[in-house]
């Protein structure tokens, strides 16, 4: 016994009773089967309804000859009669991405003669992937132009049953795939298509749609979108971010794009400086680290605590310092800790931070001549250091 789909003549229907014909456990989780449901189940690139069973939450509905509505506990026993109610926000939401879909995947048509070859309407954003390798910025922006006055014209959108032999007097964006009786949506004289989603009853209701990007997806490009309400929210989000940068920057809009740009050329200019003015401060810090040195069995090994390098520079400093005291240098730089070992030293970065690690909570490793651990903590730097001197007294080396 096939269910009963009331969403296909009646979208905007959150309430409905009905019958129980069928229920059973699978995978912890309950199945009940109705006679007939109002609940949309994925399909068509559309997301499922959500909403209540009597008390219980809906969590999924699956499509088939028999829709399958997925909760955590019973809904009801065979025979019973229960309600059924529909999430509204969630079901608007997805009529508005679906008419929407439909609208962009004509407007494309119409101007550029692109074909919809997949759907996606997911919960963020719709994403259809068209029959091309390329969409210029001018296409997108013409799309969603008519598209967006499709919307404001307010047209009728209506959903009916046609049957196979009368397909030919509608003019179908592209033939359905399925046989027999074959549920249509129409937009006025502008769009026509077989679908089984749900759908607003005029455009206007969509409210507007904005393409936000495009990418890549078998070699074909794919045009993602929002709609009503998520436009309108996505909206009051970049507004607020648009809006707190032209105070911050002190500019319009329209201007923050090249102060932006300025601000990044600026910071790598001063970065350039930063780290030329910091390595011909390295043989100064080399010199006052070094006389610290102390001796491991013979071995000369500076620790020091470094706060005056970038992350750009302090390896090259710790490589240096290694060199220079013909040992092993240790930095706690910010939470981590630095190893370099000279060549002369007989000694592995790598093998020594192994050592750490396994007896601290640090993570890390390396090379033979540089080596990083990371989650240090300052107060521990005593127990770290004990950690190396115990590996170097122990005369593990490169070896």
């Amino acid at each position: 016994m096939k269910t009963k789909r009331l969403y296909y003549t009646d979208s905007n229907l959150l309430s409905f009773k009905s019958r129980i014909i069928e229920t059973r456990l699978e995978d912890n989780k309950h199945i009940t089967i109705l006679e007939k449901t109002a609940f949309y189940p994925t399909s068509g690139g559309q997301q499922h309804d959500i909403g209540m069973l009597e008390k219980v939450p809906v969590i999924d509905v699956i499509d088939g000859e028999q829709i399958l509505h997925l909760t955590e506990s019973a809904v009801g026993k065979v025979g019973e009669i229960v309600t059924g109610n529909i999430d509204y926000k969630r079901r608007h939401k997805n009529k508005q991405q679906h008419s929407a879909q439909h609208i962009l995947s004509q407007s494309f048509y119409r101007l550029y003669n692109l074909t919809t070859m997949s759907v996606h309407l997911g919960e963020s954003y719709g994403n259809i992937e068209f029959d091309t390798k390329g969409i210029s910025i001018e296409q997108l922006q013409k799309a969603e132009q008519l598209s967006n006055q499709i919307i404001a014209e307010n047209r009728t959108v209506e959903v009916f049953m046609a049957h196979p032999d009368n397909l030919s007097k509608y003019n179908l964006r592209r033939p359905p795939k399925r046989t027999g009786e074959i549920r249509l949506i129409s937009i006025d004289d502008f769009e026509c298509t077989a679908c089984g989603g749900t759908h607003v009853k005029a455009t206007s209701e969509i409210q507007l749609v904005k393409i936000i990007s495009t990418e890549k997806i078998r070699g074909r490009v794919a045009v993602n979108f929002l709609s009503g309400q998520q436009a309108i929210d996505d909206y009051v989000i970049r507004f607020g971010v648009t809006d707190s940068l032209t105070k911050k920057l002190t500019c319009s809009v329209s201007d923050v794009e090249s102060h932006f740009d300025k601000l990044v050329e600026h910071n790598k200019r001063y970065k350039r400086e930063l780290t030329l003015m910091q390595k011909e401060l390295i043989p100064l810090r080399i010199d006052e680290s070094i006389a610290n040195v102390e001796f491991i069995d013979n071995t000369p090994v500076v620790f020091a605590i470094e706060t005056r390098f970038d992350k750009n520079t302090i390896n090259h400093f710790a490589t240096q310092l290694a060199i220079k005291c013909n040992g092993i240098a240790v930095l706690l730089y910010n939470d981590k800790i630095i190893l370099s070992c000279a060549d002369i030293s007989n000694q592995h970065a790598g093998n020594i931070a192994n050592f750490v690690s396994t007896e601290t909570n640090l993570r890390g490793g390396g090379s033979k001549n540089l080596a990083q651990l990371g989650g240090a903590l300052a107060d521990n730097f005593d127990l770290y250091k004990e950690k190396i001197r115990e590996f170097v007294h122990l005369g593990n080396n490169e070896n």
